[in-house]
């Protein structure tokens, strides 16, 4: 019945009008559907050197009001999960991630399925080891599960819950993208090659309970609906435009029966444009 709006800012850094993002610390804010202000801005987190907060991602308790907020630190170059709460504190701050100098943990997405289920990668910054995909699951009552490494080198790109069916991730590992489908344990059941679309950082990724449906570009931006198993069910173009399928930030939302969609585009005529784009469909468009 609320909304969570969550950003990094440097207010409290020492010297902001020297200093860009030397110090940026995590916020909360919290609206109700009218958007008046139940929570004012509200600091959650206290770092004491540099640092940059960022990929924030957030996934609300399906009926506690709690909601588990993962991000990127990087002064200890590690990813962190916390619980915030209906009046905008934050409990069971920790690090989810353990990679070791000069690893780092980054790109963490989170989704809700009977606890907060993390996932994220290793990367090493020189190239020297493969980046690897890694899972946590954070309970509740805060409690961590043990580090699950996958072993899978790949770029992380979108996660989603299936329920009781497991996960599915849209991943590559500096080839074509590739659709994966996991069982509750993390044993990966079907590996789907998306052959239309390239590697940009994001890609929509949902579930509605019955279908899967993921983002991809090719001649046009589309949306692809499976079933379960992976099978394509039937796609819908969004835009053909040549401008727009070079699509970036390109994601996708499940709200009821409804698809909704963002991305950002740019034009160059008359100096370059920057395009924010909003879609919404329904399932029964396939």
């Amino acid at each position: 019945d609320r909304f969570f709006v969550f950003w990094s800012d440097p207010r409290h850094d020492p010297a902001p009008e020297t200093c860009t993002r030397c110090l940026s610390e995590l916020y909360v804010a919290i609206y109700d559907a009218s958007g008046t202000v139940l929570v004012p801005d509200t600091r959650l987190t206290t770092s004491s050197g540099s640092t940059t907060i960022a990929s924030l991602v957030a996934v609300a308790h399906p009926t506690s009001g709690e909601v588990a907020i993962t991000w990127t630190d990087s002064g200890d170059r590690q990813v962190h999960v916390g619980i915030v709460g209906p009046s905008g504190a934050m409990r069971d701050a920790q690090v989810v991630s353990a990679a070791m100098a000069p690893q780092r943990g980054n790109s963490p997405h989170v989704v809700w399925n009977d606890g907060w289920t993390i996932l994220y990668r290793h990367d090493d910054p020189d190239g020297a080891r493969p980046d690897y995909l890694h899972t946590r699951t954070l309970s509740s009552d805060g409690t961590l599960s043990a580090d699950d490494d996958l072993s899978v080198p790949a770029e992380q790109i979108a996660l989603a819950s299936r329920g009781a069916l497991g996960h599915a991730t849209i991943t590559t590992g500096g080839s074509a993208l590739a659709l994966r489908l996991w069982d509750p344990s993390w044993t990966a059941t079907t590996t789907l090659p998306i052959t239309s679309g390239t590697f940009d950082g994001t890609r929509g990724l949902g579930w509605d309970g019955t279908s899967l449906y993921y983002t991809s570009s090719d001649l046009s931006v589309n949306v692809v609906r499976t079933n379960g198993l992976g099978t394509e069910t039937g796609r819908v173009a969004l835009t053909s435009d040549p401008g727009e399928r070079g699509a970036t930030d390109l994601t996708m939302h499940v709200i009821g029966s409804r698809l909704v969609f963002e991305w950002v585009h740019a034009t160059v005529v008359a100096g370059s444009v920057v395009h924010h784009r909003i879609q919404v469909i329904d399932t029964s468009s396939f």
